[in-house]
């Protein structure tokens, strides 16, 4: 799973759609988000980026032992990058 690089400008709406084949997080940091994604389905995480700068997006599958964590306990996984430009 990747999520790529995503650049938007300040005030846009994101949505991404994300699959995973195993139950897996997906998080942006910097904004209070964190959707859970159930094996084979699709879950929708739209928000406003309201906030600049750059920002790591992570999935993390859950429950996965090989996986590393980071100091906030998720595990990480595939990863990404959010950009958000003023106008």
């Amino acid at each position: 799973m990747s999520f790529g690089k995503i650049s938007v400008s300040d005030s846009d709406r994101v949505e991404r759609q994300i699959t995973s084949d195993r139950p897996t997080e997906f998080y942006p940091h910097g904004y209070d988000i964190e959707r859970e994604v159930e094996p084979d389905e699709t879950a929708t995480v739209a928000f406003e980026a309201n906030i600049t700068g750059l920002f790591e997006i992570e999935g993390s599958a859950k429950g996965d032992s090989h996986s590393h964590t980071d100091e906030n306990g998720h595990s990480r996984g595939a990863t990404g990058t959010l950009i958000v430009k003023l106008r």
